[in-house]
């Protein structure tokens, strides 16, 4: 990306994530690795007239994260029922 004062190369990151429902859905367990291979980096390259500067970050933001939400109650099924559809009379 090109911005006033010079060029933003890509930057890059890899996650992952992995949920698991039990409890008849009430409960979901959640397990997210933030860059796991030290993947994180960032390009600028800034130029004017009278300098040229290359700026490569390594971010160090590894991480782990593990979550637990419990829903109480659920939400109404919609199935297939006719009754269930809302229509321009209703």
């Amino acid at each position: 990306m090109t911005v006033e004062q010079g060029r933003n190369a890509s930057r890059t990151q890899v996650s992952f994530a992995a949920r698991k429902r039990l409890v008849n859905d009430q409960l979901s367990l959640t397990l997210r690795l933030i860059d796991p291979f030290g993947t994180s980096r960032e390009v600028f390259t800034m130029s004017d007239p009278r300098i040229f500067q290359v700026s490569n970050r390594r971010n160090v933001i590894r991480g782990l994260l593990v979550s637990a939400n419990w829903t109480f109650g659920k939400p109404p099924k919609r199935g297939r029922d006719p009754n269930d559809l809302v229509g321009p009379d209703n």
